[in-house]
């Protein structure tokens, strides 16, 4: 291999970090005289880039000196801190050249040639250094987080004692499919009327306990579901109830805690560095209804991701499918964006309606039967558009 630097070679493998990115497997190549590559960044300290093409996402950019590291040297550090199987994939790639290599020096890796990405318009553009195909690549992204949905065919009952805190809309629904699934579940809810009542549901089944304080329910469990609706709510019920700010609770060690609050990133972040500090595992899980008749939904998931792989019986209870989207943070914005798109077609639906009330063109009535043929009427709005024309013919 041609040197390009004392330490590093042509062809060899490394780590390479792109801005806003973790070090990434890949290789030093030769750009060539190619004229339709991005220009070599200038660096006002001398500092050399290297052409890497980095493997999983198939993607090239130029990358400092300092930010290349060898594969070989490096692989205890970076090969374990990030666990998408975008990035467990590449790792598995550069694994499988290297050992071809050794066993034969004149093997060729076939790569795939870089390809001019189109410009963006002005209203699109972003200001950034240089390259960044791991930002760029957007189809890339998306499989790779649509391939982290769970097939739960044929997934064995958990063994695992589950606890879920509130018992209302979704935590009543949650305990009782994992009851009749064969789990072992542990309740508790602030008052014991909803507790109760859902034992009565289930006919005393032995694999349900109530408890009479969410202490209780945690000793006694493994992993929490906390169905818990607001962020500022959910705050005070971790400091109320498991002594947060004492340094020698211990209560959260090892514990699952698996968030079912909607909230923002931020407060998603603070949430999950509260029960890491803990001993404590995070997992946040925000619900998006997939049907209107079986009452099943889509289960959006951020954090612990060993976790959520031991959840999968549980989520195959009571959910379609789960999706798992990466750090802390993430389901809730994957969250707000979904229901920012549901307020939206909404306020469009009310002001259709109001528009075609004032123009007179037909009847509330009739509009609505138009409407409800028309491709516009999904399974959302037409569960929407009843409550509307009340409103507007009351």
């Amino acid at each position: 291999m041609e040197a390009v630097t004392p330490n590093l070679n042509l062809d060899e493998f490394v780590w390479a970090k792109v801005r806003g990115h973790p070090y990434w497997p890949g290789i030093v190549l030769s750009p060539g005289p190619r004229a339709d590559l991005p220009e070599k960044p200038v660096s006002t300290t001398e500092e050399n880039y290297f052409w890497i093409y980095f493997f999983g996402s198939r993607d090239y950019a130029w990358v400092p000196e300092k930010q290349v590291k060898s594969f070989r040297k490096h692989y205890s550090q970076y090969a374990t801190h990030k666990r998408t199987r975008l990035f467990l994939n590449a790792v598995k790639e550069v694994e499988t050249h290297m050992q071809i290599v050794e066993s034969n020096p004149e093997y060729e890796i076939v790569i795939e040639s870089f390809v001019k990405k189109k410009p963006r318009s002005k209203s699109q553009k972003r200001t950034r250094d240089h390259t960044d195909p791991l930002e760029e690549d957007r189809p890339t992204k998306h499989k790779e987080i649509w391939c982290d949905t769970l097939e739960t065919g044929n997934i064995p009952v958990s063994q695992l004692k589950i606890g879920v805190i509130g018992i209302g809309n979704i935590g009543r629904g949650i305990a009782g499919k994992l009851v009749k699934t064969g789990h072992t579940v542990n309740v508790w809810n602030r008052t014991a009327q909803k507790s109760n009542a859902l034992r009565k549901d289930l006919d005393h089944n032995i694999k349900l306990t109530i408890h009479d304080t969410p202490r209780s329910l945690l000793l006694n469990s493994d992993t929490i579901f906390i169905c818990i609706s607001d962020e500022d709510e959910l705050k005070i019920f971790f400091q109320n109830n498991f002594n947060m700010h004492d340094p020698e609770e211990k209560t959260l060690q090892d514990k699952g805690m698996i968030i079912m609050t909607s909230m923002g990133p931020e407060t998603a972040k603070d949430i999950k560095d509260m029960i890491e500090r803990k001993g404590g595992r995070y997992l946040e899980t925000l619900i998006q209804w997939s049907s209107l008749d079986n009452n099943r939904f889509i289960l959006l998931a951020a954090g612990d991701e060993a976790l959520f792989q031991s959840i999968q019986s549980c989520t195959k209870a009571f959910s379609t499918s789960s999706v798992f989207l990466g750090d802390a943070g993430y389901a809730c914005v994957v969250y707000l964006v979904l229901q920012l798109i549901k307020g939206v077609c909404l306020a469009g639906l009310i002001e259709g309606f109001h528009l075609a009330e004032r123009c007179g063109v037909t009847s509330v009535t009739d509009f609505r039967e138009i409407f409800q043929d028309s491709l516009l009427c999904n399974n959302y709005l037409k569960a929407k558009v009843g409550h509307v024309v009340f409103i507007i013919t009351a």
